[in-house]
């Protein structure tokens, strides 16, 4: 299936299909808002690919280029679409961007309820590099990773 995908920069235009797929992937209070993807490609160093299928888009990975390093911001796939690869290609995908504009490391924050996602970014090459108490709110951590490119 992931050989129908195909992954594309995203722009301005973009901003709502992205933010009907935070609403259709997170719990309430979870995903971002109109406003906070809106602000997102309105900022110079955020940068956002979708994966796309057809016209549906089926998952997003959103970052700051912050010059020597990449700040993985979002990385969000369709409920559908999950434990397909969808995720690890759109992290192969910026992985290999941060590698080609010289960035030194990847670094992102993750809930440390989400194991899925600790999972995934393990196995990906990322390793713990910090933890934020209560960042998400009062039970909930974030655990700070980074991989080395």
């Amino acid at each position: 299936m992931l050989s129908d995908t195909e992954i594309i920069k995203a722009d301005i235009g973009h901003a709502f299909e992205v933010h009907d797929l935070e609403l259709n992937s997170f719990d309430t209070g979870k995903a971002w808002t109109l406003k906070m993807v809106l602000d997102g490609f309105n900022s110079p160093n955020f940068k956002c690919y979708i994966l796309r299928r057809f016209d549906e888009i089926v998952g997003y990975i959103a970052y700051l280029d912050l010059g020597g390093e990449y700040e993985i911001q979002r990385l969000v796939v369709s409920k559908e679409w999950r434990r397909y690869g969808c995720a690890t290609r759109l992290l192969q995908f910026v992985a290999n961007l941060a590698d080609i504009n010289m960035a030194t490391d990847l670094i992102l924050d993750v809930s440390h309820l989400n194991q899925p996602a600790l999972f995934l970014y393990t196995k990906f090459g990322f390793y713990p590099d910090g933890l934020r108490k209560q960042y998400y709110g009062r039970e909930e951590d974030a655990v700070l990773m980074r991989k080395k490119i």
